[in-house]
C-alpha cells in the first residue's frame, strides 16, 4: 500500500492522464466538456463512453497528483469490498462473507487497483453496489422491477465503463426472474404478475442495453477492432481452460463448493434410498452450471482467442467465482449441517484466507 501511494504516472495507458491534465497540469471548466467529447467517442472500435468521461471527470478534482488517484483506486477497492460483504452477508454468516469477498481481490486482476489507465476499477464498484442493492431488496421480499432498479440501473451504467460489462444486467435479470423463481421459490415466487411501474422500469433499462448494444456493434463495424485474435469456436473453447485456470490457482474457490456438494451425500445405506438428496445435488448442479453460462459465457465469447489473459480481463467473470464459493459456504453452513462440520468449515476458511492473502497482502 505504501509503494503504491506514493507512485508516480506509469509509462503505459498513465501518458493520457498526461495529455488530458495538458500544460498546464490541470482541467479548466472550460475545458472539461471539450475533453470528454474528443476522448469519450474513440475511434479504434471500442465503446467505453463513461469510461473516460470519469477518468475527465477524476482529472478536473485531483490534477496530476498521482497520490491522489491512487488513492481513488484504494478507495474504490474498499466501496467494492464492504458492497459485495454486504450482498453477501444476505446469505452468510459474517466469516465465510468475509472470506469469499476476499476471493473477489484474489488473483491477477488484483492488477485495477494498482494501475490507472484500467475501466474496471470504475465498473466494479458500480457493479458490486448495484448486486448489493439486489440482494438486500431480496432479501427483505422486494423483488419487483420498480424496487430494484436503482441496482439494475448501476449494472447499465457499469456497461457505459467497457463492454465485457454489458452482459451482466441481461444476466442479472435472468436470474432474478427466471433462476431464482426456479430454485429459491421462497424469495420470489414461481408464479407472479407485474405491474404497469415494473413493465416500464424493465422498458427503460432493456432500452439502455439495446443502445450499449447497437453502439458497440456500431464501433466495430465503423472502425475494425477485434477482442481477441481469432473468434470462432475452436477459440472459443479454447478460452475456457486459461481463465478457469486463473480463477481456479488463484482462489481455490471449487474447494467450498466440493465439500458443500459432499456434505449432500447421504451418509448410511437408509438415506441412499432415498430421494431427497439426489434432488439436491441435481438442482444445485443445475444452479451451477446455468450461472456459469450467464456469468463466464459472454466473458469467453469477448476474449475468445485470447490465451494470454490479462489480470483485468478476468473482471468481471470472477462474480461467478465468488457466488459460486458462497453456494459452497451456504452448503456448509445449512441447517442440516452446521452442528456437525464446524471444523471442516473452518479447515475451508482457513485455506482460502491464505491463498487470498497471498495476493492480498
Amino acid at each position: 500500500l505504501h509503494p503504491m501511494l506514493h507512485a508516480d504516472f506509469g509509462l503505459i495507458d498513465d501518458h493520457e492522464i498526461i495529455s488530458i491534465l495538458g500544460r498546464d497540469n490541470a482541467v479548466n471548466k472550460s475545458e472539461f466538456f471539450p475533453l470528454i467529447g474528443e476522448y469519450a467517442i474513440e475511434h479504434n472500435g471500442r465503446f467505453r463512453p463513461g469510461y473516460y468521461v470519469l477518468w475527465i471527470v477524476e482529472a478536473f478534482f485531483v490534477g496530476s497528483n498521482a497520490g491522489l488517484w491512487y488513492a481513488n483506486r484504494v478507495l474504490f477497492a474498499l466501496v467494492s469490498a464492504l458492497a459485495l460483504y454486504v450482498a453477501l452477508r444476505m446469505l452468510l454468516h459474517p466469516l465465510p462473507a468475509g472470506v469469499v469477498t476476499l476471493l473477489f481481490f484474489s488473483g491477477a486482476q488484483n492488477e485495477i487497483w494498482i494501475r490507472l489507465g484500467t475501466a474496471e476499477c470504475y465498473g466494479v464498484p458500480l457493479l458490486l453496489v448495484g448486486v448489493a442493492w439486489i440482494a438486500v431488496q431480496l432479501q427483505r421480499h422486494k423483488w419487483r422491477p420498480a424496487q430494484l432498479f436503482p441496482g439494475f440501473a448501476l449494472l447499465l451504467l457499469a456497461g457505459f465503463m467497457k463492454e465485457s460489462f454489458i452482459p451482466v444486467l441481461p444476466a442479472a435479470v435472468v436470474f432474478t426472474y427466471i433462476v431464482i423463481p426456479c430454485f429459491f421459490t421462497f424469495v420470489i415466487p414461481d408464479r407472479y404478475q407485474l405491474k404497469r411501474l415494473d413493465v416500464l422500469m424493465l422498458f427503460l433499462l432493456m432500452s439502455g442495453l439495446a443502445a450499449q448494444t447497437v453502439l458497440t456493434v456500431t464501433m466495430l463495424r465503423t472502425y475494425g477492432h477485434q477482442y481477441a485474435s481469432e473468434i470462432s469456436m475452436i477459440s472459443f473453447l479454447a478460452a475456457i481452460k486459461p481463465m478457469l485456470e486463473s480463477y481456479s490457482k488463484s482462489t481455490l474457490w471449487f474447494v467450498p463448493v466440493a465439500v458443500g456438494l459432499v456434505t449432500l451425500l447421504p451418509r448410511n445405506p437408509r438415506e441412499l434410498r432415498e430421494q431427497g438428496w439426489r434432488r439436491g445435488l441435481m438442482e444445485l448442479t443445475a444452479l451451477l452450471t446455468v450461472s456459469g453460462v450467464l456469468i463466464l459465457g459472454p466473458q469467453l465469447f469477448l476474449h475468445g482467442g485470447n490465451l494470454g489473459f490479462a489480470g483485468r480481463y478476468l473482471v468481471p467473470g470472477n462474480v461467478f467465482v465468488v457466488f459460486a464459493a458462497a453456494l459452497g459456504f451456504y452448503l456448509l453452513s445449512s441447517g442440516s449441517v452446521q452442528g456437525n462440520h464446524v471444523e471442516l468449515r473452518g479447515v475451508v476458511a482457513g485455506l482460502l484466507i491464505a491463498v487470498a492473502l497471498s495476493w492480498v497482502l
